[in-house]
């Protein structure tokens, strides 16, 4: 799914209401895959064939809360160290195929 990502927690922490408002979010393919039980959400490229994350991974991705065009995953992800923070991601789907392609538009 192409969609727009916004991350709603820094290094754990809450982003403030503004902070979300302001924040333009990040754009790509989200893509999900699973490592034993555990879901892990990634964003990428639309056409990076390496699947390079654009942000960190959200690993033990959980779908928490959707809407109509909008859903709410909360789980873990990584710093550069490898310590793990509690992140939600807030996604808007933009479109289900390539964005140059994909008239269809939610």
């Amino acid at each position: 799914m192409y969609s727009i990502v916004k991350c709603l927690r820094d290094r754990g922490a809450p982003r403030t209401n503004q902070e979300i408002a302001a924040d333009e979010g990040f754009e790509g393919e989200l893509r999900f895959s699973s490592s034993g039980a555990a879901a892990v959400a990634i964003l990428i490229e639309p056409d990076d064939e390496h699947m390079r994350p654009i942000i960190p991974a959200l690993e033990h991705a959980c779908l928490v809360a959707m809407h109509v065009d909008m859903m709410r995953f909360r789980g873990i992800e990584r710093d550069k160290a490898g310590v793990g923070y509690e992140q939600e991601w807030s996604v808007r789907i933009i479109g289900y195929g390539p964005p140059d392609v994909d008239d269809l538009h939610l």
